[in-house]
């Protein structure tokens, strides 16, 4: 009898860019993630003859990639850099988007999301870590409100290769060690 996993609250994110000096971004205050599929919609060529069907053509959907939309409790400039695709300039501690009409560059990244899975009292049994390759951000919105704490919204195109795997999911025990202060989960 099959039972699965639960799949409960963001842990923790990791961001690691694709280039040939990785950065790698974690942190955890993401609230949620939600993964759209962006379809190749196949097509159907029916053949009718009068009043009968005489055959069809018939093309399934494919899969090209995943559509996310994110929400960030906190700004955490690197990432906002990451996604936007602008500069972060840590010594200044200041974020400049990217300039109006001026192409922009941005660095594509695999985004590990993990979810754990819950037992009966509430405690972790394990953890699901979703590995969602060759990810760029879109622009970002930007918001406020009074009285109120903003979330930051992020929208992210996940458009992988030629025969390379949109998604996977792999169980883990641990939550993956922060690599600036070594602190895991």
């Amino acid at each position: 009898l099959l039972t699965g996993f639960n799949i409960a609250n963001v842990e923790r994110v990791r961001i690691v860019t694709e280039e040939t000096t990785p950065k790698t971004y974690m942190f955890r205050t993401m609230t949620s993630f939600d993964a759209e599929p962006y379809v190749n919609e196949g097509e159907e060529v029916t053949q009718r003859v009068k009043n009968t069907i005489m055959g069809r053509i018939k093309t399934d959907d494919l899969l090209e990639g995943y559509d996310i939309s994110c929400d960030e409790e906190r700004l955490i400039p690197q990432v906002l850099a990451q996604v936007d695709g602008g500069t972060y300039d840590d010594e200044e501690q200041s974020y400049a988007a990217p300039a109006i009409g001026t192409e922009v560059v941005r660095t594509p990244f695999t985004m590990d999301l993990y979810t754990s899975d819950r037992g009966g009292d509430g405690e972790v049994r394990n953890y699901l870590q979703w590995t969602i390759p060759h990810c760029k951000g879109k622009p970002v919105k930007i918001a406020g409100k009074d009285n109120e704490f903003t979330k930051q919204a992020y929208d992210i195109a996940s458009r992988p290769g030629d025969g390379d795997s949109p998604f996977t999911v792999k169980v883990v025990d641990a939550l993956p060690e922060d690599p600036t202060s070594g602190v895991g989960g």
